[in-house]
């Protein structure tokens, strides 16, 4: 009877020690998103900084798109180019040609000099059959028309490792009368209620949640209406810790080690 009892335990322990390996993360399977590429080590939004992000086992790369004074979609954060080159002024400002006058490297490190601002297509041209890509649409309003020149251009892809995001929802709205297989998210940096969740899983595939308004009540809600979760942007230790043991199909990240050693 006491070898029973003590194979019964023995067994009981070594389900307990897998069960613990096995569910480290509520949901282990998560995607490693590159916030800018691999922002925490090459300048943000460059062709650099996709590369490197592919290197370091990045699932998909984020990336911010803005319109030319000629109406090419180009890869940058903000609405001007002061924070990421040597120029300053607004990108809708400048043809393509124009921009690509400046350094959009050495302000992050000299090392990266000679990076230029990106078109668009030249990052999905390279990037598009290898790694996932979530485009954000920044302030729409200001760059009207950006939904339908975004459509011809993805029309020469294959969208289905391609994912669009805005906090417009509107925007989104267009893009989904324009490409209706193509996946949506929606941001948000606010808090959300139950309704709210309920009418985003209506129209769209994903809620792009900032990591501040992660909690039990909201996660449950999101997995109830079968809301798909990519969450922004975690770079701390600490951060991934209150939002790791949720159910989470993304995290967006500066600092793909980080995500990298906890999965070890």
């Amino acid at each position: 009877m006491r070898q029973v009892r003590r194979a019964y335990h023995t067994i009981n322990a070594k389900l307990a020690l897998m069960f613990k390996k096995q569910n480290k993360f509520f949901h282990p399977s998560f995607q490693k998103i590159a916030h800018r590429g691999a922002a925490g080590t090459c300048p943000e939004n460059t062709m650099i900084a996709f590369e490197r992000a592919l290197q370091l086992g990045a699932d998909m790369i984020e990336l911010d798109i803005q319109l030319t004074k000629d109406r090419q979609i180009v890869v940058i954060h903000d609405a001007t180019i002061d924070r990421t080159t040597n120029g300053t002024g607004k990108v809708s400002d400048y043809t393509y040609e124009e921009l690509c006058q400046f350094d959009a490297g050495s302000w992050f490190s000299q090392t990266f000099q000679g990076e230029k601002i990106p078109l668009l297509k030249d990052v999905l041209n390279k990037y598009y059959n290898q790694i996932g890509i979530l485009i954000e649409l920044k302030k729409p309003e200001k760059n009207p028309g950006i939904e339908s020149l975004l459509h011809s251009l993805l029309m020469q892809y294959s969208t289905d490792s391609i994912i669009i995001q805005s906090f417009n929802l509107d925007s989104l709205r267009k893009i989904k009368t324009l490409m209706p297989s193509v996946k949506l998210a929606l941001l948000v940096n606010y808090p959300l209620q139950t309704k709210d969740i309920k009418r985003i899983a209506q129209e769209f595939d994903y809620v792009s949640l900032k990591w501040t308004m992660v909690n039990k009540k909201v996660m449950s809600a999101m997995k109830q209406a079968q809301l798909r979760t990519i969450i922004w942007t975690i770079n701390t230790k600490k951060q991934l810790a209150s939002v790791r043991c949720w159910d989470i199909d993304a995290i967006v990240t500066d600092h793909l080690s980080l995500l990298a050693q906890s999965e070890e």
